[in-house]
């Protein structure tokens, strides 16, 4: 280096935060259809396999009421998403009126400032969501649970672009 007027070695390294934040919202404010949980679980492990796919690390996470805090999960492998995959199907989706930005808000261990990009994925819309950091999307059902998930398309490509 010129500037240090000595030899400089630039490593590669892991980034220090998690840029994207997958969100199943399995604590909504209000009652929902049983189809529509079962379309957001599948949309949110549907975007977690296309990420794991394409090696794009990000991290999945829900409420687990076994220990009344949210659960975050690393994924960057296949390998890791299947190991969390019974974990994320059996997150059951129950009426809770502090609601998913409530708890998340409520956790001391998750720090907003790692995330840049939230994909919440529930069965009804998400009030709140302007309280959270960075720059979050909520995909919804259908009306008709059989039309799976709108916009899913244009949302994973902007978050792999």
């Amino acid at each position: 280096s010129e500037k240090y007027d000595r030899t400089v070695v630039k490593e590669m390294s892991l980034p220090v935060a998690q840029s994207i934040l997958l969100l199943l919202d399995n604590c909504p404010t209000e009652e929902i259809h049983p189809d529509k949980a079962d379309l957001a679980c599948e949309a949110l492990l549907s975007v977690s396999q296309t990420l794991a796919d394409l090696n794009v690390a990000h991290r999945v996470g829900w409420f687990a009421r076994e220990t009344g805090m949210m659960q975050m999960s690393d994924i960057s492998s296949l390998d890791d998403l299947f190991g969390e995959q019974a974990l994320i199907l059996a997150a059951r989706m129950i009426r809770d009126e502090s609601g998913l930005i409530g708890r998340i808000l409520d956790d001391p261990f998750i720090n907003q400032a790692d995330f840049h990009r939230v994909l919440i994925f529930g069965a009804r819309p998400v009030s709140g969501t302007e309280a959270l950091n960075g720059n979050v999307s909520v995909l919804l059902p259908e009306e008709d649970p059989s039309d799976s998930i709108s916009c899913l398309p244009e949302h994973l490509t902007r978050i792999i672009v």
